[in-house]
């Protein structure tokens, strides 16, 4: 739509007859166009309000909607709110890190309306607008950041391969926190996210989701068996001690853990004395590939030239 320039009287709005009729044909071929009717309509505003002002933008706005038999239509339990605000902002943090956000990103709320509970957020922080002699090339990082999880949600709720995800731990982590609160409370969680251009990023993590990430997430153990010669240089009673390899600072440093106060006190261990042990390192690594720290279990220990086994008392 444009504005016809004049008096204040004389002011009315012309009518672009060849824009609506293009907006009603896209906004009725339904379920052939991609786009949904808001996502049209949007579009077309954007449009329209660029032609008056190159520089103007529509609201960014994020809206969470929560359904299951927990919600009440229009209200959020507090607790269920914190949790999935704090997995939410994980998915976050992870997201600008995949895609180098150096910024701080985070979101406000600003109400919560009926269809199950809708929270809508917007955020905390406003895009600048740039001056007129500037160029504006400057891409949203929050769309990226949108569009990312977005593409991560419908991943899981595709059942597809995760995998493509993993070398960015914290956003997978973020999307296993995401789906552990939904399941603590039998929900399901729709994202709806319009960026300043009128674009929609839209995503499902549905109970089909949550049990595709619970998959990924299963981890298998591998183990081998290696020999650790060093100093001891900590006891602990609750049934470990640590092996520094050399006296350099950086020093490879194991924590070995035996079975428990009594069997520490056994082998009869001193500060500062050189020691060789064989241990056991145990290795838990999900579908994704990401490894847990491993852990490490005596299994002999020579010492003054004996060879002792963990699982015999020493003499």
């Amino acid at each position: 739509m444009t504005r016809q320039e004049g008096s204040a009287f004389d002011r009315h709005i012309q009518v672009d007859r060849a824009r609506v009729d293009d907006l009603w044909a896209e906004y009725n071929e339904g379920p052939d166009v991609e786009e949904s009717p808001s996502e049209i309509l949007d579009r077309h505003l954007y449009d329209a309000v660029t032609d008056h002002d190159p520089h103007a933008r529509l609201s960014r706005r994020l809206q969470l909607r929560v359904v299951g038999n927990t919600v009440h239509t229009g209200r959020l339990d507090i607790g269920i709110a914190y949790e999935l605000f704090h997995a939410f902002s994980q998915e976050v943090n992870g997201a600008a890190e995949a895609n180098a956000v150096r910024s701080a990103v985070s979101f406000e709320l600003a109400g919560v309306s009926k269809g199950s509970a809708v929270m809508h957020l917007v955020p905390s922080t406003q895009e600048e607008r740039p001056d007129d002699q500037q160029l504006d090339l400057t891409v949203d990082p929050l769309d990226e950041i949108l569009s990312t999880i977005t593409d991560l949600h419908a991943t899981a709720e595709e059942e597809g391969d995760l995998r493509r995800f993993a070398r960015h731990e914290g956003l997978v982590r973020g999307l296993r926190s995401l789906a552990l609160a939904l399941d603590n409370h039998d929900l399901e969680l729709e994202v709806g996210w319009r960026s300043a251009t009128g674009r929609h990023r839209n995503s499902h993590l549905s109970q089909r989701a949550r049990q595709h990430i619970r998959q990924m997430w299963e981890v298998e153990s591998v183990t081998r068996l290696f020999d650790v010669s060093g100093r001891v240089v900590k006891l602990d009673l609750s049934g470990r001690f640590d092996v520094k390899v050399t006296p350099a600072r950086n020093s490879k440093r194991y924590e070995v853990q035996v079975d428990g106060e009594e069997r520490l006190v056994q082998l009869g261990l001193r500060l500062g004395e050189n020691i060789a042990v064989r241990v056991r390192e145990e290795r838990r690594v999900n579908h994704l590939g990401i490894e847990q720290a491993p852990t490490y279990h005596l299994v002999k220990l020579r010492k003054d030239y004996a060879l002792l086994d963990d699982e015999t008392d020493r003499q």
